[in-house]
Formats: structure tokens, sequence, C-alpha cells
């Protein structure tokens, strides 16, 4: 039976996907949980429509992140902490350096920030950064002393 897949399912199907299952598995396990549909004419038509439409939107945020990527690559951003020596009292993580790039006109979350640990001495640290869509940049982070 061929069906539309209106959710991904694992090793099985992505949405928007047109294939053939079994008529045991779709009536039993897709159908019931809404995961699937019949593929009539109309509904394959709206699929392959809609899956133009999603195509058009994922290259224009591809886009996005490739020119943020080029805006960030090179930069530095610093930030203030208190210290003594070069040892901080406390540690620069994700959420830190997220909310300096916010500072700086760069909306980005936390999970976004790619640091295998905190930053825990004053210098500087070069971070990467994942955009989405498979594009990451890496840009320096400079902690200075109060």
């Amino acid at each position: 039976m061929k069906v539309i897949f209106t959710e991904d399912v694992p090793k099985v199907g992505k949405k928007g996907e047109i294939k053939d299952v079994s008529d045991g598995y779709a009536r039993n396990f897709l159908f019931p949980q809404k995961k699937a549909e019949i593929a009539t004419p109309k509904a394959v038509e709206q699929a392959l429509v809609a899956r133009a439409e999603q195509e058009k939107t994922d290259k224009i945020a591809v886009d996005q992140a490739k020119r943020l990527a080029g805006e960030l690559k090179g930069k530095q951003f610093v930030i203030k902490a208190k210290a003594e020596k070069d040892t901080l009292f406390g540690s620069i993580g994700q959420k830190e350096i997220a909310a300096e790039l916010t500072k700086n006109q760069v909306s980005i979350g936390a999970d976004a920030v790619l640091l295998d640990e905190h930053i825990k001495k004053t210098g500087k640290t070069a971070v990467g950064l994942n955009l989405g869509h498979g594009v990451s940049v890496n840009v320096d982070i400079v902690v200075e002393a109060l």
C-alpha cells in the first residue's frame, strides 16, 4: 500500500515521503497514530507541493546561516569576568557566551555554542558555533579580568 508520511517514522520514512508499506503495518500502526495517510492522487499532489515549499524554505534558511557565518568569521568578542592573576573566580560557559553574542546582535541559543569545557582562564579561546543546517563557524572569545 502506498502511503504519505505525515511525520518522521524512524527507519521507515520521513515526513512528506511517499513509500510502499505492508497493508497491515499501515492499517494497524501508521493510520491509527496519524503518522501516514493513503497516497491518493490528490494527496500525492499536495505532498509534492508541500515538499517543494519546504525545500525552498530550507534553502533560504541555509543561505541565511551561511551569510551569518561569513559575518562572524574571524570576529572577536570580549567578556569581562572577575579574576585573580589569570584564573577566573568562576567560569565562562555556553550561556555566558550566548549572552555576549546576543548583546552584539547575534541571536543564538546556548545549545548552539560548541564548547568542550568551561573557560576558566583569561585570554583568547576559539569557540565553535553551530548555526544549524550543517553550517558552523569559529569565533574568538577574549576573557579579560575586571
